[in-house]
């Protein structure tokens, strides 16, 4: 659990800030969940594949489309950067009950698939939540190592 402003650790050295009324669900796989009500936001972290943004969106979007319970329709990718300057690229979705957004955030030789679904209802109280969270999305500073004397 964690409050508003909190960083959390979704990956190693990948840190995220959570946003009001949003908090740590059930991990799914190697995704971190955060929940909001019936909103869901999976964060997942990975080594980079060295494929453009692009088509690591194209590959994250495969999942809708071969969905047998809706039809959905997304629009034009967007470019964006994180707060840090991160390069990214993000998607919107609609099904005929669902949102979704779908973003991919490249972190040196690190990326993060970050992807929202929401009731259409809680569409507009959520996302901008989420963006805002998926802005924040750093790759932390390893402590420096210690200099503690003792070398020969």
């Amino acid at each position: 659990e964690g409050s508003e402003g909190d960083s959390l650790a979704v990956a190693p050295r990948i840190e995220i800030s959570l946003a009001e009324g949003w908090s740590v669900g059930d991990d799914v796989g190697q995704a971190t969940v955060l929940v909001n009500g019936s909103a869901n936001l999976y964060v997942a972290t990975g080594a980079t594949a060295g494929e453009a943004l692009e088509g690591q969106l194209q590959e994250a979007l495969a999942d809708f489309e071969e969905d047998p319970n809706a039809t959905w329709v997304f629009g034009d990718p967007v470019q964006f950067a994180t707060d840090v300057g991160d390069p990214g690229v993000s998607v919107s979705g609609t099904s005929e009950t669902q949102g979704s957004k779908t973003w991919v955030v490249a972190h040196g030789t690190y990326e993060t698939v970050a992807v929202l679904t929401a009731p259409l209802e809680r569409w507009s109280q959520v996302e901008p939540d989420a963006a805002r969270m998926v802005a924040s999305l750093a790759l932390s500073t390893p402590a420096p190592a210690s200099d503690a004397g003792g070398a020969p």
